[in-house]
């Protein structure tokens, strides 16, 4: 392998006389002076040119937060060994900040990426309304499902630790269907005479490992990069960093304000972010996954992941209520000005 780094690392005219493999697909490079990062990158071909897009996105629009690639000899930004393409970027390592000032400062980063590669598009609006009101049938249909889990599990005369847990989060489950069809009824009519619709480059998938804390905030690892509304970056993002119980929502909800001063959001799309937060069927699909295949894993990996799933829509209703309070907090703002 050493053989196909040194190759590849030559076509930057950088000598490593150091390689250390920090994972399966990233290695640390030292040509004596100074430290590089060589990914092996997941990229397939079609997605290549999304790929390049992002780095000449990045120098065009002047987008310091996206952790910049070397270019070859041959001023390209990969070099293709056998069936993968590799790429090479500086070696930074991330200051120790507080989890606080660490989430302001991605807030901060992706929210220049979103804002200065926005484009809007018309839409026609009842084709997106007409597709809501689907899933809104969908969502309200899980309310059975849910009851008939409950009461299979209860015929049981001692529940397992996840069939118990369903059984505890009914409740929860019910304030999320609840929520969810008023939050799509509050979309709907936010979008009704709206005809454009937001675009900007995603990251595809956020979260704090994606991120390099050194004098300036860099996001890496853009090989999933796509075009797409803003929410859908966010809510990756977010539904990443609630999966623990080491994670304030409350830091999440009150420092949000520091992405909004970069990139300004539509009423619409703060119900929406809410809509994939709250998204029931994971939580529903992890219940009948241990239904159809009850010894497919540990007791302890099937209780993680429907806990990840649950604490995903807890946040969802918490974001749902900072929304509320956010667009009455808007509306007044509007008032007083108008006045």
């Amino acid at each position: 392998m050493n053989e196909v780094i040194h190759k590849i690392a030559g076509e930057y005219g950088v000598h490593p006389y150091k390689i250390d493999q920090v994972s399966k697909h990233l290695f640390r490079i030292s040509d004596g002076k100074h430290y590089y990062a060589l990914k092996k990158s997941i990229l397939t071909e079609q997605k290549l040119d999304l790929w390049e897009y992002v780095y000449h996105q990045a120098y065009t629009q002047n987008i310091r937060s996206i952790l910049p690639v070397y270019l070859t000899k041959q001023s390209k930004l990969y070099v293709q060994n056998a069936q993968s393409y590799y790429y090479l970027t500086p070696w930074l390592s991330s200051n120790k900040l507080n989890h606080l000032q660490i989430i302001k400062n991605l807030y901060n980063a992706i929210g220049e990426v979103h804002a200065k590669t926005k484009r809007t598009q018309l839409i026609q609006t009842n084709t997106v309304i007409n597709k809501f009101n689907e899933y809104q049938k969908k969502c309200a249909d899980l309310y059975k499902r849910e009851l008939y889990y409950v009461e299979l599990f209860e015929k049981n005369r001692f529940m397992s630790p996840f069939e118990l847990l369903v059984c505890t989060q009914f409740r929860i489950m019910d304030n999320v269907l609840s929520t969810l069809n008023s939050c799509i009824e509050k979309l709907t009519s936010e979008i009704q005479n709206d005809h454009e619709w937001n675009y900007s480059l995603c990251h595809g998938n956020l979260d704090l490992t994606h991120i390099i804390l050194h004098n300036d905030t860099y996001i890496l690892n853009w090989e999933k990069a796509n075009y797409d509304n803003a929410i859908a970056d966010l809510s990756i993002l977010l539904k990443h960093l609630v999966r623990n119980y080491d994670q304030s929502s409350s830091q999440l909800t009150d420092s949000f304000s520091v992405y909004t001063s970069k990139n300004i959001l539509k009423k619409s799309e703060l119900y929406l972010l809410a809509i994939y937060l709250l998204n029931p069927f994971p939580y529903i699909n992890q219940i009948q996954d241990y239904i159809d295949n009850p010894s497919n894993d540990t007791m302890i990996n099937q209780v993680k992941r429907l806990q990840y799933k649950s604490r995903q829509m807890l946040f969802g209703l918490k974001w749902f209520e900072f929304v509320e309070e956010e667009i009455v907090a808007y509306g007044e703002e509007k008032d007083g000005k108008d006045s």
